[in-house]
């Protein structure tokens, strides 16, 4: 049975200046959590960060594995490609993904996962040293019902997500009506791919990068605005309740 999603347009009520912070030695711009940003506002939302990883010696060897529940793990890759491994083989044993450019990995951590093993190592190995890959990461909560489930995988490529033109923008539902993408927490996650052709410049800049996501059953819409030359994040009020974050 299909999901319906209703929505209304809500007012911004707070804007934020993202950080850049270091992750698993890569530097991240992180849109969520940020201080004076209540989880109340953003639930199911958790986690936004956008950050580069480099191929390389040093960050396909180095112990990047960490374990995740309770929500889901969505890697959007707006340029390049990457590869990672997690715990979600038979038996907890690591299988191994890769992501293509405009692709997305979404592992339910479920019950409890393994992830970020090896990034990049296969591409090391295809002798592809110093290539990248620019990703979007998202963290969003599991409904209670759903943390205890068996944690799984799936990678999409861009080929079969729904895309749609607006003017001069090319938009990609990653989650909404036609993606093969569910979320435990009903929502909808639209891509814009301006992205890919701006650059941050300084140390607070952002991209071109423009995100709306909604969350059912409520009636409720934001859109998150993150400016090229400002690294600013825009909420506006939310009111579901996921009962728990992730870990």
């Amino acid at each position: 049975m299909a999901t319906q999603i209703d929505t209304a347009q809500r007012q911004i009520t707070l804007v934020k200046d993202a950080r850049i912070r270091p992750v698993m030695g890569n530097r991240v711009l992180e849109s969520l959590p940020l201080a004076g940003i209540p989880y109340s506002i953003v639930d199911p939302y958790i986690l936004v960060h956008e950050a580069t990883v480099k191929i390389s010696p040093e960050q396909a060897n180095q112990d990047t594995t960490h374990p995740h529940r309770g929500f889901d793990n969505l890697w959007y890759a707006i340029s390049g490609s990457s590869s990672t491994g997690h715990s979600t083989g038979p038996g907890g044993t690591m299988e191994r993904a890769r992501l293509h450019e405009g692709s997305v990995l979404k592992v339910r951590t479920g019950r409890g996962v393994l992830h970020a093993e090896g990034l990049g190592k296969d591409e090391l190995e295809e002798g592809k040293v110093g290539t990248e890959m620019r990703g979007l990461l998202f963290w969003v909560n599991l409904a209670r019902k759903d943390k205890n489930v068996a944690p799984t995988a799936q990678v999409v490529e861009r080929a079969d997500l729904p895309v749609r033109h607006e003017g001069d923008a090319t938009i990609r539902t990653l989650v909404g009506a036609g993606s093969p993408i569910t979320l435990g927490t009903p929502g909808l996650i639209l891509a814009d791919p301006l992205a890919s052709r701006c650059r941050p410049t300084s140390k607070a800049s952002s991209t071109c990068w423009r995100r709306r996501l909604v969350s059912a059953p409520t009636i409720a819409e934001r859109t998150a605005l993150r400016s090229p030359s400002l690294g600013r994040v825009a909420c506006s009020p939310w009111t579901t309740r996921s009962r728990g974050r992730g870990s």
